[in-house]
């Protein structure tokens, strides 16, 4: 039996944060992120001591375009100013022979220069800097993307609590030597679970903006997938506006997020569901890189949810979203969204793909429905449509009509 928690969504709020997205335009280096197109812009959460080549093969078949897992600091420096990154070279080197880009986590502390698991000090920072820059010097040809720290917001990261003020120190300093390692080195942050739109402002007016190339944040919520538009993503571009001139100034990257299938909360097919949307709403709100939470278990506890988050489970056994995620590439490989197209029912999305040539439609709604309802497209377009997205192909004269709806 499906079980999951029915969120009832306001329909004013749904149309609010899909029109917000339409003026929308990409303003990033597609030397640094790819151009918005299915899958390139996919990828998956993994843990490093976890990964197998049998990991990296099966990814490269799946079609993710990203792998991210944390470079721990103390993994490679377990003496002052030697660095070991032979544990690390063989996933950096596996993942570029398959055309994967890394997105590095420079995490962790380090008991050499910090007593936590935080960056308190100006020696640690000194440290922590000067090994990001060796990192960058050894994976310069690997065309990696660095993470500066993974959810400093949460005292699980950053103890003994989150203090935003020593998390943007840290970045400057950090930044500054990634760059002077490789000028071209990609950088993101802060890679933050739980900002308020105050905590935003706060690290804005720090110089966060002057010390990232992307804007990394985690998408998790309680609401369904498209609430982040609203939630997350709009008050982010909001701020940017406000203090460069530009809602894209940098790129938002969704560098995390994830739906368990815990026992009796959550099932593998709305898991599914939600995981196809969450990267089909990404898409829309044209977010260049979105990191799924979580490619394989590490734990085997289905009671437990941080044990029912991968695609696969621990001992590989794929879950749905596995197949539902090949299926969605392999259906709209090489396209990207042309437009939403808006129906009478608010809860329903629609969003038209094109490769230039081929046209098709993902359909969903927003509503939690088994059996679904029925939705005209248009006259030729006649469907039921239900909270797990269908990719349909339609003829080019339909696309051609649904091109020039107004919306």
């Amino acid at each position: 039996m499906v079980v999951m928690k029915l969120v009832k969504f306001n329909k004013l709020i749904l149309i609010s944060f899909f029109i917000a997205v339409i003026a929308f335009e990409a303003a990033y280096s597609q030397k640094a992120f790819p151009e918005l197109t299915v899958p390139e812009n996919f990828g998956v959460n993994i843990f490093a001591q976890d990964i197998q080549l049998k990991d990296a093969d099966m990814i490269e078949k799946a079609g993710f375009k990203f792998v991210r897992f944390d470079l721990y600091w103390d993994f490679v420096e377990k003496e002052k100013g030697k660095y070991d990154f032979k544990p690390y070279e063989i996933i950096f080197n596996e993942l570029k022979k398959r055309n994967i880009r890394a997105v590095a986590i420079l995490n962790g502390g380090n008991k050499l220069y910090e007593a936590e698991r935080s960056i308190r000090s100006i020696k640690g920072r000194a440290a922590f800097a000067e090994f990001a820059k060796a990192a960058a010097l050894k994976f310069k040809d690997n065309d990696v993307i660095w993470e500066v720290w993974n959810e400093p917001d949460l005292i699980y990261f950053w103890k003994p609590k989150p203090n935003l003020n020593e998390y943007i120190f840290l970045l400057k300093e950090t930044y500054a030597a990634i760059k002077k390692a490789d000028p071209d080195a990609v950088c993101i942050g802060p890679a933050a679970s739980k900002l308020t739109p105050a905590q935003w402002e706060e690290l804005v007016k720090t110089g966060l903006f002057n010390n990232i190339d992307g804007l990394s944040f985690h998408f998790y919520t309680d609401s369904i997938p498209e609430s982040v538009i609203y939630d997350k993503i709009t008050p982010v571009r909001s701020i940017m506006k406000r203090k460069t001139g530009s809602e894209n100034a940098i790129p938002i990257i969704s560098s995390e997020w994830g739906y368990h299938s815990r026992l009796f909360v959550r099932s593998e097919q709305v898991q599914a569901a939600f995981l196809k949307r969450s990267l089909l709403t990404n898409l829309y709100a044209k977010i260049p890189v979105s990191i799924i939470y979580q490619w394989r278990d590490y734990c085997s506890n289905p009671w437990d949810a941080e044990c029912c988050y991968g695609l696969l489970k621990k001992d590989y056994t794929p879950r749905k979203s596995y197949y539902a995620l090949i299926n969605m590439f392999s259906e709209l490989k090489g396209m990207h969204i042309v437009k939403k197209i808006d129906l009478e029912n608010k809860n329903d999305v629609i969003l038209l793909f094109s490769d230039g040539k081929n046209y098709k439609i993902a359909a969903w709604t927003l509503e939690y429905t088994l059996l679904g309802h029925k939705a005209e497209i248009n006259k030729n377009i006649k469907i039921n449509i239900n909270y797990d997205p269908q990719i349909i192909n339609i003829t080019s004269l339909d696309a051609l009509e649904l091109r020039k709806i107004k919306q």
